[in-house]
């Protein structure tokens, strides 16, 4: 694995820990804003459905963008948005909006993390390099949903958010002063 694909799933890595905190404590928060499983469902598919229409676009004019850590950096953005955007929200109308623009930084992001890494796969080793990242994505996942459920059973949402939003937002910044050559 080069250098250059060790450090695009370095910075992935943290913010896919970042990300999985939340698992399926999703529901859990939706319920206590007075949300029904129904609204779990909807919502979460709101989100879902966001990221298919803006990928749809991508499809059409993504390749135009030649800086594909721009994508990147923009879903990180607009993930922490989200995430600190759930300390505040009061309504499932709230909700609705920061599921929208979650669906928007997943459609660019993980678009962009996978160009990005596509340019820098081993030409001889495709399903290693990916297999190290899934397996390497799923501990991390499996990790962060433990660690997010002791985070809020201890401390409640509003801290585990901040700290999502914060890493999110430092994985932007870092991916930002990367020089273009080492992504």
């Amino acid at each position: 694995m080069n250098k250059s694909l060790k450090l695009l799933l370095a910075v992935n890595s943290i913010f896919v820990f970042a990300g999985n905190l939340l698992g399926p404590l999703y529901a859990v928060y939706i319920e206590g804003l007075g949300g029904s499983i129904a609204v779990v469902s909807g919502t979460w598919s709101v989100m879902l459905l966001t990221t298919t229409l803006v990928n749809f676009a991508l499809i059409r004019y993504g390749d135009k963008i030649r800086e594909h850590e721009y994508f990147l950096i923009a879903g990180f953005v607009l993930r922490a948005i989200t995430w600190t955007g759930f300390i505040f929200a009061t309504n499932i109308a709230g909700i609705i909006i920061l599921q929208i623009i979650l669906g928007l930084g997943e459609a660019v992001g993980s678009t962009g993390f996978d160009a990005i890494m596509a340019e820098h796969l081993d030409k001889s080793s495709h399903i290693r390099d990916y297999a190290v990242w899934k397996t390497v994505s799923n501990l991390l996942a499996a990790l962060a949903t433990l660690i997010g459920g002791f985070v809020v059973t201890s401390y409640g949402f509003s801290p585990m958010f901040t700290f999502m939003g914060v890493i999110a937002l430092s994985c932007a910044i870092f991916t930002y002063l990367i020089p273009r050559k080492a992504l």
